[in-house]
Formats: structure tokens, sequence, C-alpha cells
């Protein structure tokens, strides 16, 4: 049990450094552009910015640019921080696939130090026991207006309990998020995701991509600039693609943000705790649980206190808006939250429309995963491990994408 703990800690000091790094990098102003960067991101006719609204009053020409500048400094500062995170992700799926690789003197021992079949339990205590409660409590306090959503997210950040609240449920999102990954990825290595166990394959990333498309909608509801960049971006988006003007529509308005967050808080609770019943009854899964539950209440204890630590030091995401005023229209100037990368790789590559086409890319080979690999012209173990393989390679393709869009500059695309 030691040694389970050692490990945890280990990993959860990794997974908290990016953090820290970003309050160090942050309040020490490190990175620094010129203002010849700026302009090249001034375009379009900036306004003051609501989610869903038609944007308000101009902006001061010198108010702007001063502005532009700082949110530019700190998405830069921000993005240092997230390629850090993707090798630390890449480093833990390398471990879980060294885990059941077979490799002499190395899979059994770090088999030895944790037990990854415990992490789809763990996943779902810290769902329920941090994710739900801390986004309850803050809901209390959050006004699901367009014009009042952002001041009052600030007002939250600027009460020590309920800041820490906010950090919380931010935090232990990404962590559920993240968990989730690696447990998909330790399916596919001890291959429990074949035969009769295609449907709780399916079932879990089912859960996977509804879990993505609430982080989603949450990033939206902060209403800060960087919520609402990326609110344009995947509205526009839609009104490019067939249909996709009834989704842009829908989220249009006075009760855009209403629904925004009646889409995070009711309908992707609801659907995750709906699938979760049977992903966790069907084949026996439960028997699992009931043999290791011990060992993921003391998994999930560790990182809950790794939680509380990181949320107690560190700031969730917030841009501070114009004095006075909300966000800003009609300029690009921010990077999204790490697991939104992806989609910036596409839009980067082949323009706004690709936003909406990314999550199919991704997630429909996701859901169809098993059956394709059953198809393989190959058999018994080879199939197997042509699908371990191939899943590896996609998620470590994802990270990589990811990265580089990290590390790419900021591109203006919907604005000119």
């Amino acid at each position: 049990m030691r040694k389970v703990v050692v490990v945890l800690l280990a990993i959860m000091v990794l997974l908290a450094l990016p953090a820290a790094y970003a309050t160090g990098a942050h309040e020490e102003g490190e990175e620094h552009h010129e203002e010849g960067d700026v302009e090249e991101h001034g375009h379009g006719e900036p306004r003051i910015g609501y989610i869903g609204l038609e944007p308000g009053e101009e902006v001061d020409e010198h108010e702007l640019e001063e502005y532009m500048e700082r949110v530019m400094e700190e998405a830069y500062a921000k993005a240092k921080v997230d390629k850090i995170r993707f090798v630390i992700f890449a480093l833990l799926f390398a471990l879980v696939y060294l885990s059941f690789a077979r490799v002499k003197g190395v899979s059994e021992k770090l088999k030895s130090a944790i037990d990854w079949y415990t992490l789809g339990t763990v996943t779902a205590i810290i769902f329920l026991g941090l994710v739900i409660p801390s986004g309850i409590i803050i809901t209390f306090f959050y006004k699901p207006l367009p014009t009042e959503a952002y001041h009052s997210v600030e007002a939250i950040t600027q009460d020590a309990t309920l800041a820490f609240f906010r950090n919380l449920h931010n935090w232990s999102s990404e962590l559920f998020l993240f968990l989730m990954m690696l447990h998909s990825a330790r399916a596919i290595s001890t291959r429990t995701y074949l035969g009769k166990r295609k449907i709780i394959w399916v079932t879990g990333a089912l859960l996977l991509i509804i879990s993505w498309l609430s982080f989603l909608a949450g990033t939206f509801m902060r209403a800060d600039q960087e919520s609402l960049e990326g609110f344009e971006h995947m509205m526009y988006a839609f009104s490019l693609v067939p249909l996709g003007s009834y989704v842009s529509n829908f989220f249009s308005g006075d009760l855009a943000v209403m629904k925004l967050t009646a889409f995070h808080i009711g309908l992707t609770t609801f659907a995750i705790l709906l699938l979760t019943a049977p992903h966790v009854l069907m084949r026996k899964v439960y028997l699992q649980v009931q043999r290791r539950w011990k060992k993921a209440v003391v998994y999930s204890a560790v990182l809950t206190v790794f939680l509380v630590m990181q949320s107690l030091f560190m700031e969730a995401p917030f841009i501070q808006g114009l004095e006075g005023e909300h966000t800003v229209a009609g300029i690009e100037v921010t990077k999204p939250p790490w697991p939104i990368y992806f989609l910036v790789t596409g839009e980067n590559l082949f323009g706004a429309t690709t936003m909406v086409v990314m999550p199919v890319l991704a997630f429909l080979p996701l859901l169809i995963f098993p059956y394709v690999v059953e198809r393989l012209p190959l058999r018994g173990d080879k199939k197997a491990r042509a699908g371990e393989l191939l899943y590896y390679a996609g998620a470590f393709f994802m990270l990589a994408i990811s990265y580089w869009a990290a590390a790419g500059e900021i591109i203006p695309h919907i604005f000119h």
C-alpha cells in the first residue's frame, strides 16, 4: 500500500506542476509580445461582447490595445503550461501501456506499484464526490444570463470560499476527464473491450463524449474572453454545416447562457448517471469494483487531498475583462482549455467548419473501435495486439496535434 501511495503522490505532483508553473509565470510576467503581435490580431469591429447576444458598444482603441496585449500574454503563458501537461499525459499513457506490455523487469513492477483496474471506480468517486457537489455549490451563486454571467463568476472568484469551490470544480473536472481517458487505455491494454464486452466499451465511450461536451459547455458558462471566443467559433462553425444552424440558433438570444447551464448541469449529469449503471452492471464489472473498492478509496483520498491543496493555492482559469465591462467580441486573442486544443488544430489547418467535423472524427472511431478491431483480417492475439497499437497511435496523435496547437501562434479565423 505504501508503494501505491508513493506512486500516486508522484503522479499528482506531476499533474500539479503545470498549474504551479502557470501561477509563477503569470506573476513574473515572463511572456511578452511586441505591439506588432497585438496589431496582427486586431480585426473586425471590436465591441463589448455577450454570450448569445449581438455585440454592444464600441471599445476605446487605446484601452482595447492594452486589453489585447494583457490577454495574449496570459494566453501564451497558459499555452506553455499546456505543453507540459500534454507531455505528462503522454508519459502516463506510456506507463499504462508498459504495465501490460509484458516487458521483462518493467511491466510487473509497474503493475505491483499501482492497480490500474481501479481507475474506473476512482473516476466515479471523483465525479460523485467532488465534481457534482462543488458544481452544485457554485451554481447557487451563478447568474445564467448573458449580461450577468461574467459578473457573477467574477464575484465568485472574489469570495475566498466560493473561489475554492470553483477551483475545486474546475480541477476535479479536468482530472475526471483525464482519468476516463486513462481508464479507456487500461481497457485496451487488458483487452477487455472485445467479444461480449463491446457494449461496455460503447457505454464508456459515450460517457467520455458526454463528459467532454459537458466540459465544453462549462467553459462557455464562464463568460470571460476565452469563453466568448470559443462560443463564437463554435456557433459560427455550426452555421456553416447542414442543419447546424438549428444548434447555433438554439444557443442564441437572452436564454443562451440558461440553455448552456441546463445542458451542462441537467442533461449531461443525467446522461452520465444513466450510462454508468449499465456500464458497471453488465458482464459483472461490479465484481471488480467489489474486490478493489478499498484500494480505490485510498487512491481517491490521495487525489482528493491534492485537488483540495491545488484549489486552495491555484486559481481556476478566468480572464479579467475590461474594467467595469464584459468581454470583447470581434477579436481572437486567447487559447482554449487543454481538452479543446485538437479542435484548434483542425481549425488552423482547414478552417472554422472543422470545429464541427473534428469531434466526429475523434469520437466516432472511439465508439465503433471494438467492432472495427474484430473485423481486422487477423487471428487471435494478433488482432487484439493490432487494436492496442491502433488505439495508442490515435491517443498519441491527439496529444501531438494538441501540443502543436498549444505551441503555435494565435491565429484569427472568423473575424476579418
